[in-house]
């Protein structure tokens, strides 16, 4: 039997061996974050939500495991814990960065926290060197209360600190350049985004050094740049969008503008279907390459920018001048020159994706002559109007048919219109670009008055058309000479020289069209046999029409025919119509001969079944019946080649659209925009 001094000792020491055994417990339970790591952002989806994934380890004997984010209250992600590991979430999680813990939910004291969590927005950053990086100066993002993030090419999670490419550690091939990256663009794009969205941001490294856009073409190898891409944008979870800046490469191999749009849209298509997101795609600076490579590889970024649904454009730098300071003519080096690299992509990128309102610099709606033949009409559009007034030519360029063409001046003489004045009359079809190869570059091109001061889209060899009746066309016989006597047939040509371009020409005998002579295209030539007519004395005239539907007639040529043939019935006219969609040889059962009015009336078409509205981008069947409607009624898509009479195609281009502007303002249609809609389609359908 103890004592009471006895029972007292043992119950004192019974107690104090289990709080002693408690503490060793306790001493040796613990638990960690493995995901998500530090400055590790998760895409937000539409609702402005995410689910933060957490998984970890343990030791000890937890019943379950709360988690907190962000200041918000704990709730349990692991009811039942078991075997030393755990993986849960925290659904519905609202934008914003914080502190994120995990704990015990028997014992508070378990717990241990991972900064600078985030939920916001993703991108992945592909394309070539200026992407990388190439700046002189590393930059730096600034935000009052945010941390942007970076996912580097060493698969971990950082602070976005420059440089932002790195070869270290590399994890996959996409990085191997072989070229230290420095100063980018990304700290100042970061700025940008967090001080509209107040939402943090993070970028997934991936550009390459001079790659080709084959080189970005679909597959799924981690050895392809696509494949990389692919595996990287699954390890952090999703992104919001991919940003490309691409082409100095293929502009050096002279890759043709369809090739490269073949190979742009193959490949956001693409990733359109495997990740549910667009690209932006920026347009090339200035390459240091021959004009014609430069021009199409910008014009086929311009393309993906009007016609692919999976694309989100606008930034353009045809007036940077890269080789400032040092510059190497190629790469955005100077604190000034990435600060403009960042805002226009910013601004394309506001527009697609945050509701911007101005993402891309003035378009060319027209080019067409002004009240003299010295004086251009260029005429854009702009969600930021008036432009901004420029006191230089501003990048652009004219050529004639001599070649190029001195501007004396530009002005702005609207909110929208810019003149140009010639330094001499153009001679034959004129064209006006703005911007080719680099042109523009150092000079002060017209811009939007936007925040940015967006910069005109480029435009080539655009061909200047007449809004008014102010230039007929001239048209002279070039052959035969006057008073000449022919026999048996003759072959006439003509000529033109104007300055809104020919759409056809006829050829009359005595105030009468030739048989086959209709709206021939260049080189303007028949060759007619003379046992038609009487010998005797006649006259031969040439009507020529323009793209306006203005008709100009030749001076007329007299000959003196002598047949030295017996006359025919069923005579054999063949025609040289430089592909005007005429048969080169056929039958004409009779000589039939048809009067020339100065303004002839157009075939009444049947009524079209048009079902959609047609607008720049649009293919099918319907558009070539449309380019069929304004080629027969006097309104020319073009006068040779792809959308000419007999030459129709499935695409509604800038031509197509000009065409049926002329046919619009001709018909009151109001507004005169070149879109197909209920108006213009109730005037054709009638």
């Amino acid at each position: 039997m103890f004592n009471k001094f006895q029972f007292v000792f043992l119950y004192v020491a019974l107690i104090s061996q289990i709080f002693l055994s408690k503490n060793v417990v306790a001493a040796g339970e613990i638990i960690t974050i493995s995901t998500p790591k530090s400055y590790q952002v998760v895409q937000r989806d539409n609702l402005n939500k995410a689910t933060i994934t957490i998984s970890g380890t343990y030791t000890g004997t937890p019943t379950a495991i709360e988690a907190s984010w962000n200041d918000g209250a704990y709730a349990t992600i692991v009811a039942s814990p078991t075997g030393g590991t755990f993986s849960g979430s925290l659904t519905n999680q609202s934008t914003g960065q914080g502190l994120l813990s995990v704990r015990f939910v028997n014992d508070t004291t378990i717990s241990t926290s991972t900064a600078y969590v985030g939920v916001g927005d993703v991108y992945f950053i592909a394309g070539q060197s200026n992407f990388s990086g190439r700046g002189f100066n590393n930059q730096v993002y600034t935000h009052p209360t945010l941390k942007a993030a970076l996912f580097g090419n060493d698969d971990q999670w950082k602070e976005l600190i420059d440089p932002t490419d790195s070869n270290v550690n590399r994890v996959d091939s996409i990085s191997s350049d072989g070229v230290s990256a420095s100063g980018s663009l990304w700290p100042l794009v970061a700025t940008r985004i967090m001080a509209k969205t107040n939402v943090p941001v993070a970028f997934v490294t991936g550009s390459k050094g001079g790659t080709s856009i084959t080189e970005w073409q679909p597959a799924y190898a981690t050895s392809t740049l696509y494949g990389s891409m692919y595996r990287r944008i699954n390890a952090v979870g999703g992104v919001k969008a991919i940003l490309f800046f691409q082409g100095e490469t293929d502009v050096a191999n002279h890759m043709l503008r369809a090739t490269y749009l073949g190979y742009l849209n193959t490949m956001v298509d693409t990733i359109f279907t495997d990740f549910g997101v667009k690209t932006v795609v920026g347009q090339i600076a200035n390459s240091a390459n021959v004009a014609t490579s430069t021009d199409a590889i910008r014009l086929a970024q311009i393309d993906a920018w009007n016609n692919n649904s999976h694309v989100i454009g606008g930034a353009a730098y045809p007036d940077v001048n890269l080789a400032n300071d040092g510059g190497d003519n190629l790469h955005f080096k100077t604190n000034d020159d990435l600060q403009i690299f960042a805002d226009r992509f910013w601004a394309s990128m506001d527009a697609g994706m945050y509701g911007g309102t101005d993402g891309r610099g003035p378009r060319l709606v027209s080019a067409k002559w002004g009240t003299t033949a010295k004086q251009i009409i260029l005429t854009f559009t702009d969600e930021s109007l008036p432009l901004l007034p420029i006191n230089t030519t501003g990048g652009f360029s004219v050529s004639d048919s001599n070649g190029t063409t001195t501007i004396a001046s530009s002005t702005r003489i609207t909110g929208n219109q810019i003149k140009l004045t010639l330094a001499n009359t153009p001679v034959g079809a004129t064209t006006v670009s703005l911007a080719s190869g680099s042109a523009g570059v150092g000079v002060n091109m017209p811009t939007d008055s936007s925040t940015y001061r967006l910069p005109a889209e480029i435009f080539i060899n655009q061909v200047v058309s007449s809004s008014t009746d102010i230039l007929a066309p001239v048209v002279e016989i070039t052959s035969p000479t006057n008073n000449g006597t022919v026999s048996s047939s003759i072959t006439i040509t003509a000529s033109s020289s104007d300055n809104v371009g020919v759409s056809g020409i006829q050829f009359m005998l005595d105030g009468n069209v030739l048989i086959g002579s209709e709206d021939i295209t260049a080189p303007y030539s028949i060759i007619w046999n003379t046992a038609l007519v009487s010998d005797g004395a006649h006259t031969i005239q040439a009507v020529a029409r323009d793209d306006a539907v203005n008709y100009a007639t030749s001076a007329p040529i007299t000959i003196t025919i002598q047949n030295t043939l017996p006359p025919i019935v069923y005579p054999t006219v063949r025609i040289s119509s430089g592909g005007s969609g005429i048969d080169p040889s056929y039958v004409v059962p009779v000589p039939t001969l048809h009067p020339v009015q100065a303004n002839p009336a157009p075939v009444k078409n049947t009524k079209t079944d048009f079902t959609r509205d047609l607008l720049i981008g649009k293919i099918g069947e319907d558009v070539k019946l449309l380019q069929k409607y304004l080629n027969m009624h006097g309104y020319a898509v073009a006068s040779t080649g792809p959308g000419s009479k007999g030459k129709e195609t499935t695409l509604f281009g800038k031509a197509t659209q000009i065409a049926l502007m002329k046919f619009q303002k001709k018909n009151n249609i109001v507004p005169a925009s070149g879109t197909f809609g209920p108006k213009t389609r109730a005037v054709i359908e009638k």
